[in-house]
């Protein structure tokens, strides 16, 4: 199974948490046994504290997008520096040679450009790495009523994500999986599949043929 796992930022660098040093070991012991796959790292806390003091400051958006995309390229340094694996990619040029690799470019989030490089190098899924276990009708972290879907269509996705209030890209946004990035992946014909980071037994049921906890995309 050809794959690209986008590994949440909130994994790698939590909410008002330093970089989860233990999640680092824990994920590359994995990655190293997979074939096939290529990682892309989000920005986490690291990320939007940088997004929300640019914007304090009155940095426009694309710049705004620059600093977050260099934060997702240190975490991916750091795993790559830690894990052993081939360098880090900076442009889709790079997918060929490169295994690891942050936010691509300015306008997007690194859900896009796991998106991006999925439709590339022509994968059969994308598998998004977050902190919840799927993709829920309301956020399970403020209401204990919210109900996981464990299959849904695109449609009803961004009927989701315009109910939550993330219908358009904002540097440091966060969302199980972000609008643009579900509109090339409903164009392309992608499959995405939401997992929650913390449980890789999920994430290797998955890639066994298992049956596994969380939601299916597309």
């Amino acid at each position: 199974m050809k794959c690209v796992i986008s590994v949440g930022g909130s994994l790698l660098v939590p909410k008002d948490k330093n970089v989860d040093v233990n999640y680092i070991k824990k994920f590359t012991a994995f990655a190293k046994n997979i074939k096939d796959h290529w990682i892309v790292c989000g920005g986490g806390a690291t990320a939007r504290t940088y997004a929300k003091a640019a914007k304090n400051l009155g940095i426009n958006d694309d710049d705004r997008d620059l600093l977050g995309i260099m934060c997702t390229h240190v975490n991916a340094m750091i795993l790559t520096l830690y894990s052993g694996l081939n360098g880090v990619g900076y442009t889709l040029d790079d997918v060929e040679t490169m295994r690891v690799f942050g936010g691509l470019k300015t306008g997007q989030t690194t859900d896009a450009s796991a998106a991006e490089i999925a439709k590339t190098v022509q994968a059969d899924y994308i598998v998004n790495l977050t902190d919840v276990d799927g993709v829920y009708d309301k956020n399970p972290k403020e209401h204990d009523n919210a109900k996981m879907f464990r299959k849904i269509g695109w449609k009803e996705f961004f009927e989701v994500a315009e109910r939550s209030g993330f219908g358009k890209h904002d540097p440091g946004m966060e969302f199980v999986f972000e609008p643009r990035a579900a509109k090339i992946c409903e164009k392309a014909g992608l499959k995405v599949v939401v997992i929650n980071g913390h449980k890789l037994d999920e994430l290797q049921k998955f890639m066994e043929g298992k049956d596994f906890l969380g939601t299916i995309i597309g």
